[in-house]
């Protein structure tokens, strides 16, 4: 089995025996990669103002091109979620990484029954055709943030921002019968690790 090992100067992948925490080490990597790329973009921002204040030249500098979010329009399979193109057109390439890597660490740390039941939902959400693909991004961010509420331990974990969250996932499904009846379900796995009050 390959897995990632950090050495002083280096991550580099290598064969060996199992490693349990590799799925919290990849999750930590998506969201650091995520974390670099809005960096790049707001110090784009910030070098143009700098430069613009120095020179008097207001608004005639050379601007940056606006960072793009990654998308993807092909096929996609990763460890657990399997997204397909044939219907979707184009999602955030970071979302679906960030929604794997969440499911990754819940299957080994929280919950598999609620990592099953969040493959199935994400898996639906990206290739139903009656959802609009900003929708179907939206959905998918708010499903990964909701699974960083599962994640963090208890002392930790915000139920008015999980309740906000559920709210406006629901509201961005709602048109679609077969949506709600996952949506249903999802929140019932849920409430196994977060509590009842996630029901009502």
């Amino acid at each position: 089995m390959l897995q990632l090992f950090e050495t002083r100067d280096v991550c580099r992948w290598t064969r060996g025996t199992p490693n349990p925490t590799l799925p919290r080490l990849l999750y930590s990597m998506v969201q650091c990669s995520a974390t670099q790329h809005r960096e790049y973009g707001a110090n784009d921002e910030l070098y143009r103002r700098w430069h613009e204040a120095n020179t008097g030249l207001h608004g005639l500098n050379p601007r940056f091109p606006p960072r793009q979010h990654i998308v993807h329009t092909g096929d996609m399979t990763l460890n657990n979620l399997s997204i397909s193109n044939s219907q979707i057109g184009v999602l955030n390439t970071g979302t679906i990484h960030n929604v794997d890597a969440t499911v990754s660490v819940l299957n080994s740390d929280v919950s598999s029954d609620l990592a099953q039941t969040l493959i199935d939902f994400a898996n639906v959400i990206a290739s139903d055709s009656n959802l609009a693909n900003e929708a179907k991004n939206q959905a998918l961010e708010l499903i990964n943030e909701i699974g960083q509420q599962a994640l963090a331990p208890v002392e930790h974990r915000k139920p008015a921002v999980t309740r906000a969250l559920l709210a406006e996932l629901g509201t961005i499904i709602s048109g679609v019968v077969g949506l709600v009846s996952l949506f249903d379900r999802y929140k019932e796995a849920l409430a196994l690790v977060l509590g009842d009050w996630v029901l009502h």
